[in-house]
């Protein structure tokens, strides 16, 4: 074998691995506590198909900050978000940003969200700091393949800093990435 054997390997990489550690730690800062998955209610997404169902319990305990979702058929989808949206009622907020007038609309209508704007407004108020999101906050982009790069790296950026989770929605209609 070229440089040792693999029980020589399996004792390297841990020691290699803390001294790693050790390293980095001077330029590392804790991560805060990252807040508890959110709870949907057990029948919550009986009327949803079982796909759907299943992906919106999966979305609801993801501890990532950014997450893309693909989301399907929009009024299903629509409804999956109102689940969540209502789950989140009892701790968190949801901001809604869209990509269009007819997006906004829709949104409002399914009630997916306590806050409903188009996208350019959302990044400029929390860059700004004229608006701030609560701990936990859902920040959703309907139609996100539609939105610059710049944009969404910007909220994700204000996600991060305010221990909010970005959902970045995807019809299905275009792939990723972006052309």
């Amino acid at each position: 074998m070229h440089g040792g054997s693999i029980r020589d390997a399996r004792q390297k990489v841990p020691r290699k691995l803390s001294r790693l550690a050790r390293r980095l730690h001077g330029g590392l800062t804790q991560c805060p506590r990252p807040l508890p998955a959110l709870s949907l209610p057990p029948t919550s997404t009986d009327h949803l198909p079982e796909h759907t169902a299943r992906a919106t319990r999966t979305l609801a305990g993801s501890p990532f900050t950014v997450t893309p979702v693909r989301t399907g058929n929009p009024d299903t989808a629509l409804q999956a978000m109102a689940v969540v949206h209502a789950a989140a009622a009892r701790d968190r907020k949801v901001l809604w940003c869209t990509t269009s007038d007819e997006a906004a609309d829709e949104a409002v209508e399914n009630e997916v969200a306590d806050t409903v704007t188009d996208i350019a407004t959302a990044r400029q108020r929390l860059t700004e700091h004229a608006w701030t999101m609560p701990a936990g906050t859902l920040l959703v982009v309907d139609h996100a393949v539609a939105a610059p790069p710049k944009v969404l790296a910007d909220l994700a950026a204000q996600a991060e800093q305010s221990q909010a989770s970005l959902l970045l929605l995807d019809p299905g209609e275009n792939r990723w990435p972006p052309s």
